[in-house]
């Protein structure tokens, strides 16, 4: 899939480039590589390093034919995570974003202890009903022999 992705993506040479901003008002891109971002995912904001910067077809904006892509790693995160963003996707390293991003790590966190809650629970289930029947069992046993004492 991201093999795809880098295939799709095309260096413009100078003069290229510079025909897509006086064709379509294309703004320089606005970040750069190695730049800290917060990307947003889904509903959530992290904070980010980009790694490359690519000119590529839109998808997003019928009024333009091209966009800035960007390929970001969120830091912290596996790098099979990183993955290409549109700009509309990413927020500049201020405060607001940061806080943004503060916001989303205690909701990971919060989520995380009510996984970990959870899943004890479970295990705490699990090894009373274990208990039990152990317990059964042994009565069971013992009403056997009990009763095999009984008959002789």
């Amino acid at each position: 899939d991201k093999e795809d992705e880098v295939v799709q993506s095309r260096i413009f040479s100078d003069d290229e480039e510079e025909e897509l901003h006086e064709d379509e008002m294309l703004k320089p891109a606005t970040y750069l590589p190695d730049q800290r971002v917060f990307a947003k995912d889904g509903e959530g904001v992290y904070e980010a390093t980009v790694l490359r910067v690519a000119l590529r077809p839109s998808k997003k904006n019928p009024k333009q034919t091209h966009e800035w892509n960007y390929y970001v790693h969120y830091l912290g995160w596996n790098s099979r995570w990183d993955k290409w963003l549109v700009e509309s996707d990413l927020l500049g390293d201020t405060p607001e974003a940061r806080a943004l991003a503060e916001v989303e790590r205690q909701k990971v966190k919060e989520a995380e202890k009510e996984r970990k809650a959870k899943k004890e629970e479970k295990e705490r289930i699990k090894l009373e009903r274990k208990i039990k029947r152990q317990q059964a069992l042994a009565a069971k046993k013992e009403a056997a022999e009990k009763a095999k004492e009984e008959a002789l």
